[in-house]
């Protein structure tokens, strides 16, 4: 008794069975045995897959398994493509084609694709910058042929224009399309809406009132007051925190000059008046300590 056993890897699985004169098929009408053989009519891309034979005679049980790999012969085709670059395609093959191409380059894309009936189709485009009226060879190569398909093509003249007028179109359109998006009201909206929020307007600080130069009188009320009420703290320590007395001081002396001269002053600008002769202006201070004892000895006399 001899059975083959067949599993396809696209349709089911299927067995022939032969015993002396009688047989059994519940394969294809394509599928038969001959003898000892088996026999594939027409044969299809959905037949590959593993075969086994079983034979049993009185010396025992044998077993052997074959794999059958259908291949299709792709047909290929070499051209230029519309960017202006050669283009060889080999369509329909079993397995997927290899493509080379003469003089060699980097600068070579190929995609593979496999179609609905499990064929396989290789595009490869040859990217380099050749001089017109040159040549360039594509080289395909698979199990079918009993020697590699050697295709050639000359670049026209006119290819580089043809790229130059591609890559031109394409910028200008890109061109078009933003001023268009640029342009709608509502991307105008969103946008200036989106600059707002992440930068809203600057609000104008309020302007600061200038300063005015402080009379000698002023200068000579605010020295005789700092003198006298310890400003400074030389002759320390005190009960009340330095801040809280030095602010009552300049409270005073606030209401003080007020009184006297109608000026209302700020304890910054007594503080920055009473810095600067302490420091920058040492002379002007002395002068001004002189004139304060000269009327104390007038109003003793």
């Amino acid at each position: 008794m001899m059975t083959w056993w067949i599993r396809p890897l696209y349709k089911p699985p299927c067995f022939i069975t032969i015993l002396d004169s009688r047989s059994v098929n519940n394969c294809s009408e394509r599928t038969m045995h001959e003898n000892l053989s088996l026999k594939i009519l027409k044969t299809h891309i959905t037949d590959t897959g593993n075969y086994s034979c079983e034979v049993v005679n009185a010396h025992g049980t044998f077993h052997s398994s074959f794999m059958l790999q259908v291949l299709v012969r792709p047909s290929v085709s070499v051209t230029i493509n519309p960017a202006g670059f050669p283009e060889c395609s080999a369509v329909g093959g079993i397995p997927a084609a290899e493509i080379s191409w003469i003089p060699e380059s980097d600068n070579v894309t190929t995609r593979r694709e496999m179609a609905p009936d499990t064929t396989w189709t290789v595009i490869s485009t040859y990217r380099v910058q050749i001089i017109p009226e040159r040549e360039v060879t594509c080289n395909v190569s698979h199990p079918t042929f009993t020697h590699s398909q050697i295709l050639t093509i000359v670049i026209p003249a006119g290819t580089i224009y043809i790229r130059w007028f591609v890559m031109s179109g394409l910028l200008f359109i890109l061109i078009i399309v933003l001023l268009f998006i640029w342009k709608s009201p509502s991307c105008r909206e969103e946008t200036s809406s989106s600059l707002d929020e992440e930068f809203p307007p600057a609000v104008p600080a309020p302007k600061k009132k200038r300063a005015q130069n402080m009379a000698f009188e002023e200068m000579l009320e605010l020295v005789r007051i700092f003198d006298r009420k310890d400003y400074d703290c030389r002759n320390g320590p005190y009960r009340s925190k330095n801040n809280a007395r030095k602010d009552r001081i300049l409270d005073k002396l606030r209401a003080t000059i007020l009184e006297k001269f109608g000026k209302d002053r700020t304890k910054d600008q007594l503080r920055k008046r009473w810095s600067d002769l302490k420091v920058r202006e040492q002379e002007q201070l002395r002068r001004i300590r002189r004139v304060i004892a000269k009327r104390k000895c007038h109003v003793i006399l």
